[in-house]
């Protein structure tokens, strides 16, 4: 069978995709699209090791792009998250791997070649190019009907002031954000780059502070500045610090905490 370049790059490119999405999805880690592209990329770059006899050198070079799509897919936050990653691409790349080698063995088929970790199927590009379409619509159709169903409480309202600026953004009301300002003990909302230094230089260039990050895919740090003040709910917030996160979610612009609600930002208030 003959081996197309453009389509051995093309399947290969889309089954790293994935692959790093199953690590996002097992981790919980955050990732950008674009991130995520360049990374399959960089591992779809590497299936043209298929053409290479290299013997037991093809392990060491998979194993090192494996590394690098990694780091290429998903910020760096510490060592063990970084190696947690790793390891789990090595899973699913090995599951994956799996079950060709067994469809390949099982079925006997010329439509597919399995070589040095590296699958290729003999499928028309074009209907290629169009299945992917069709599935990334559907997905996106899936996605946007999820979306709807989410409860509006979920989404709140809020006014951040820094300096002279007055700005008013959508807000998530993230139940899992329990960040704290080490020091006070006031909360931490998060928002993206462009809104954090827009803000931040409104307030003067004002001194910032390293929160500690906890999630599910490992520890980190984030920066953050005490806001000159904020309203939320109809009511004036005066000790509360914006963080600098990684990736907000394209539906809001900040994510806010529960301690903004009820009787726990009272307390937290009364106590700095």
């Amino acid at each position: 069978m003959t081996v197309y370049v453009d389509v051995l790059l093309i399947i290969n490119t889309l089954v790293n995709y994935f692959m790093l999405l199953g690590v996002k999805l097992i981790t919980g880690a955050q990732a950008k699209r674009y991130r995520l592209v360049l990374g399959a990329l960089a591992g779809g770059i590497s299936s043209l090791l298929v053409f290479l006899n290299i013997g037991f050198l093809i392990t060491l070079l998979k194993f090192i792009t494996a590394a690098l799509m990694i780091l290429i897919a998903f910020p760096f936050v510490s060592s063990k998250a970084y190696i947690k990653k790793c390891v789990w691409l090595f899973i699913i790349s090995a599951v994956f791997s799996g079950i060709c080698f067994a469809a390949y063995m099982l079925f006997d088929t010329d439509l597919m070649i399995y070589s040095n970790g590296t699958v290729y199927f003999d499928i028309d590009i074009t209907f290629l190019t169009v299945c992917t379409v069709i599935s990334y619509a559907v997905i996106s159709l899936i996605l946007r009907l999820t979306d709807k169903k989410k409860p509006e409480k979920q989404y709140y309202p809020i006014t951040l002031i820094s300096g002279d600026e007055n700005v008013t953004l959508r807000g998530f009301m993230d139940t899992g954000n329990n960040l704290k300002e080490p020091f006070s003990f006031a909360p931490v909302i998060v928002t993206g780059e462009k809104i954090y230094k827009k803000m931040y230089s409104a307030g003067g260039n004002p001194k910032e502070r390293i929160i500690p990050v906890t999630t599910v895919g490992g520890e980190g740090i984030m920066t953050a500045f005490r806001l000159d003040g904020a309203v939320f709910m109809e009511k004036e917030i005066h000790n509360i610090y914006l963080g600098r996160g990684e990736s907000i979610p394209q539906d809001c612009d900040i994510l806010l905490c529960p301690d903004l609600l009820g009787e726990n930002y009272e307390k937290i208030k009364k106590s700095v």
